[in-house]
């Protein structure tokens, strides 16, 4: 029988460390409006005017009001229902470039149109993910992307954000989308942004975080640390580096909109 790598009592632990790590070390905000939000609910400040300590009793009551499951639909009605223990859902990735034989080219609308089209025709696909678009400018190229994918499948879209205008705007698109139902009725759009590993969170990250609350939206919260580059080289030091990331990033987003489903991952992480 195959042995979990972790134990419970492992789990425990590192999630303690990720608990002390955000409480002792604090986590860097570059936006002083939500700074001033994190200390109105026990945050504390240190040498740094940027960075704020998070107590563990604020991250409890964060991850208390964390919805069990995240809901997310598509054109066709087909609804999804994420979480733990339940059925794989399967969204395509993102990239910067296309190959063509040993030839690489940057990556087009024109080329991500054709990926839509073959994820459209992909019935194990459940979602379509964005990516970069090079013949846009980058504070466009969110808005662009999203609506070529708008128009050549009807599965349920995942945006790639480049800015928080832009992700102002793609909430605008997608209650288009919705066809008159609101977005929690039916969440046709979700939304993610990792941080900046370890623990940063940048204007733009915190923007979309802010810019797509209110709707009952997924937004997914990924860490994505370098074990023995920005995080610790062991398996267990940079599992605490990459939950702290992440809870750091729930609190935030409970803050601005309590009850919103939120999808942890710090899969991202990788030597």
């Amino acid at each position: 029988m195959a042995r979990p790598l972790l134990g419970v009592e492992d789990c425990a632990r590192i999630h303690a460390a990720s608990l002390d790590i955000l409480e002792t070390v604090g986590v860097r905000v570059d936006d002083a409006a939500i700074l001033a939000l994190l200390e109105r609910y026990g945050a504390t400040g240190t040498t740094q005017p940027d960075t704020v300590r998070l107590p563990r009793g604020l991250v409890r009551e964060c991850l208390s009001t964390c919805p069990p499951t995240a809901r997310v639909t598509d054109r066709n009605d087909r609804l999804r229902e994420l979480g733990s223990g339940g059925p794989a859902v399967f969204w395509t990735g993102n990239a910067l470039y296309v190959a063509h034989g040993h030839q690489r080219d940057e990556l087009r609308t024109t080329d991500l149109a054709d990926l839509t089209r073959v994820a459209d025709a992909c019935p194990e696909i459940d979602g379509m993910v964005g990516t970069s678009v090079a013949d846009f400018p980058p504070p466009a190229r969110d808005v662009a992307g999203f609506r070529v994918m708008a128009r050549n499948t009807a599965k349920h879209l995942r945006p790639c954000i480049f800015t928080p205008d832009g992700a102002s705007a793609i909430v605008e698109m997608g209650q288009v989308l919705a066809g008159g139902a609101s977005l929690r009725e039916r969440p046709v759009v979700s939304f993610g942004y990792s941080i900046v590993s370890p623990l940063h969170w940048t204007s733009t990250g915190l923007g979309v975080i802010r810019n797509t609350a209110g709707h009952g939206l997924p937004l997914m919260i990924n860490s994505e640390p370098m074990g023995g580059g920005t995080a610790p080289v062991t398996l267990a030091g940079c599992l605490a580096l990459a939950n702290a990331d992440t809870l750091s990033g729930i609190v935030i987003a409970q803050l601005f909109e309590r009850g919103r489903p939120l999808i942890y991952n710090v899969g991202f992480a990788h030597v």
